[in-house]
């Protein structure tokens, strides 16, 4: 067949244009250089360090403390009357001395009484001395006769029953005489301890009995808190009423404008919480009301109030002290070591509270704990740091 021009440039064509365009993007990469692989660049993380110190310091518990009374009693007459005087202002809030007097009640009859017990009492001894002057009688007419008497029959010719019958009614009569003397004195009701009303139920006029309750006092001598803390955290404290001198605690409160008053570590109470498996610590803070020359201007500590408490306890030595942020999970701690490499380290503290972490021998003097947070923390992990001291909140001894 055949093929004519037309036809034949219809084929060649395309079959051209395609070879000179391979032909040309072979000779430009060909012409291009080779591009060199880089090599991979070293990353260093930055991170902020504490550096560690070592120290004696007193483990610092932190927990909040309800406050109540040492001493809170209710006042009962104990004699019936009426009432005819009242300490002034005797209301909620006044302040009273120890056994300085509240109410009165009338005490006529009380009165009449001890005059009656007074006679019977008189009576009883002039009876005495009359059966004494019998007794001598009686024996001079024994020695007299001569006659040998059995024991039985000598004391009754000797009038000994009725000489014991008549000191037995002469120590009757006084003892009758004590006792209406002592209702005599208990028309006055005294204050059985320096402190304040709670409340006052008395009135001038009003008909009391044994029964009816007078007064509420407590004494400000004292109150008491009560911390609840961890078994753990308790064995760390001394006890005023073990050893002598019980752990001082510094106690405030969020409305005390940063004061604080002073307390002590009282006892511990035998029971834990069946629930929150927590002891009890019982702390005493000394004048409360702050009503003593050397605490005027502090703090008045109430009773209900709920007040943050920080106890002191035993001291430990050649230990570190960590904000407790810095331990990481599973009790590890993030060294950068001197080859400035992160280290994974697992210490075991001797104490931990929310606040600190106490480390002995695992971390030394001078080492850097990493304190910026590391997202996938790799040991042998390249660093660089800023360096800032631990900022240590605990107290040398």
């Amino acid at each position: 067949m055949k093929i004519t021009t037309p036809a034949l440039k219809k084929v060649v064509t395309p079959i051209l244009v395609l070879s000179l365009a391979g032909g040309g993007a072979w000779h430009l990469m060909a012409s291009t250089p080779k591009s060199q692989r880089a090599k991979p660049v070293k990353v260093e993380r930055l991170v902020d360090t504490y550096l560690v110190e070592k120290n004696t310091v007193n483990i610092e518990l932190n927990a909040l403390a309800t406050v109540s009374a040492d001493k809170m009693i209710s006042i009962y007459p104990e004699v019936d009357g009426q009432v005819i005087a009242i300490k002034p202002n005797l209301v909620a809030g006044s302040q009273i001395k120890h056994h300085e007097n509240l109410i009165e009640l009338d005490n006529a009859e009380y009165l009449i009484t001890c005059h009656e017990m007074k006679a019977a009492v008189v009576e009883a001894e002039s009876e005495l001395k009359l059966e004494l002057g019998r007794q001598s009688i009686a024996k001079k007419e024994y020695q007299l006769t001569g006659h040998k008497l059995t024991e039985n029959e000598r004391a009754l010719v000797m009038r000994l029953p009725q000489l014991e019958a008549a000191k037995a009614n002469l120590n009757r009569a006084k003892a009758n005489l004590a006792k209406a003397e002592l209702n005599l004195a208990r028309t006055k009701i005294r204050a059985p301890f320096s402190g304040q009303v709670i409340q006052s139920n008395v009135h001038i006029g009003s008909r009391v009995s044994t029964s009816s309750d007078l007064l509420q006092l407590v004494s400000t001598d004292r109150f008491l808190l009560t911390v609840e803390l961890s078994e753990a955290g308790g064995q760390w404290l001394e006890y005023a009423n073990q050893s002598g001198k019980g752990s001082s605690v510094s106690i405030t409160s969020s409305h005390w404008n940063g004061q604080t008053r002073s307390g002590e570590v009282l006892s511990i109470a035998p029971n834990m919480d069946s629930q929150s498996r927590m002891v009890s610590v019982v702390v005493a803070i000394a004048d409360p009301l702050a009503l003593l020359p050397e605490n005027q201007g502090k703090p008045r500590v109430m009773i209900n109030d709920l007040l943050d408490t920080t106890l002191k306890g035993k001291a430990l030595d050649n230990v570190s002290v960590l904000p407790d942020e810095l331990m990481r999970s599973d009790n590890h701690v993030w060294i950068m070591n001197q080859a400035n490499k992160l280290e994974l380290r697992s210490v075991k503290p001797v104490f931990r509270n929310a606040t600190f972490a106490y480390i002995g021998d695992e971390l030394k003097a001078g080492e850097r704990v990493v304190s910026s947070y590391l997202g996938s923390p790799v040991s042998g992990m390249p660093l660089r740091t800023t360096i800032k001291t631990i900022q240590n909140s605990q107290q040398e001894n």
